[in-house]
C-alpha cells in the first residue's frame, strides 16, 4: 500500500475529530471534583461539641480580637453574652453550663488549694479557666493551675458568670 501524506493542519484537525467524541462522552471531572474522600476503615467522626464549647469558641474569638487594652473581665462578659444569645438564645442557661463545667475543677483538691493560697476564689478562676476552653480546662486538670496558667491567673479574681442567674430550663427542673 502507499503512504498517503497529509498536510499538519488537516492531520491535526482528524485527531481532534476523533478524540473530541470521547471527550465529551467521558465523566472527566476537574482535579478538584475528582478526588474521593479519603476514610479508613478505623477513623471515626467527631462526636457534635456541646453548645457552650461551641458558644465559648465564639466568645473567645470575639475577646481575642479585641486590643489588648480593652481585654478585662468586664468585656469578656460582653463577649459571652453576645455569644450565649446567638448559640442559646438564653444566655442564663450558658451562665449555668459554664458553673456545671467549673464545677468539675473547683472539685479538685490542687485547684482549690492554689487558689485559696493565692487569695483567688475558686469559682471565679475555674470560669475564667473554662472560657478559656476544653484544652486548657483538661490541662488545668491534668497537669495543675501553676504549670498551666502561672501568673495570668491573678487576672481571674473577679467572677466571669452572675451567681444570681438561673436559666428558665433550670428553674423548671428545680421544681
Amino acid at each position: 500500500m502507499g503512504t498517503m501524506n497529509f498536510s499538519p493542519a488537516a492531520e491535526s484537525a482528524a485527531i481532534k475529530q476523533v478524540t473530541a467524541p470521547a471527550a465529551a462522552t467521558s465523566n472527566a471531572a476537574p482535579a478538584t471534583e475528582q478526588k474521593e474522600p479519603q476514610t479508613n476503615p478505623t477513623s471515626r467522626r467527631r462526636a457534635p461539641s456541646a453548645p457552650i464549647w461551641s458558644a465559648l469558641t465564639v466568645a473567645r474569638r470575639m475577646f481575642n480580637n479585641l486590643p489588648s487594652a480593652l481585654q478585662n473581665t468586664e468585656t469578656k462578659r460582653m463577649c459571652l453574652k453576645e455569644a450565649a444569645e446567638r448559640t442559646y438564645g438564653d444566655p442564663k442557661r450558658a451562665s449555668y453550663d459554664i458553673k456545671n463545667e467549673a464545677r468539675k475543677l473547683t472539685n479538685l483538691m490542687d485547684f482549690g488549694e492554689y487558689c485559696r493560697k493565692n487569695g483567688l476564689k475558686g469559682e471565679n478562676v475555674a470560669e475564667h479557666v473554662v472560657f478559656e476552653g476544653k484544652t486548657v480546662m483538661r490541662r488545668v486538670m491534668e497537669y495543675g493551675v501553676e504549670s498551666v496558667l502561672g501568673t495570668k491567673i491573678q487576672m481571674f479574681a473577679e467572677p466571669l458568670t452572675d451567681g444570681k442567674e438561673k436559666s428558665a430550663e433550670s428553674e423548671a427542673n428545680a421544681e
